[in-house]
């Protein structure tokens, strides 16, 4: 695929290598997992069955989030949902 950018015409690839070359090192970890978890729902060449896509969900949050979720939601504001 040929992608123009400021009249100079660049493959898809080389757009992406540009990009990546633009990113902070402290960011390169987060972002060869979002490609790795990318490509390998692709070498299948199967649809992603919906169970399939939940598993793959990463949570960014503490050990103990659900079992203090009332905790949290306060700390961050919130009034508690249920008492």
């Amino acid at each position: 695929m040929l992608i123009e950018q400021k009249d100079c015409p660049m493959t898809t690839k080389e757009l992406i290598h540009s990009e990546i070359d633009g990113i902070s090192n402290e960011y390169l970890d987060e972002l060869y997992n979002v490609v790795k978890d990318f490509a390998d729902s692709r070498k299948n060449g199967k649809k992603q069955s919906f169970m399939s896509k939940l598993k793959n969900i990463k949570i960014d949050a503490p050990e103990d989030f659900a079992a203090n979720l009332d905790h949290h939601f306060e700390q961050a504001g919130f009034q508690a949902l249920m008492r």
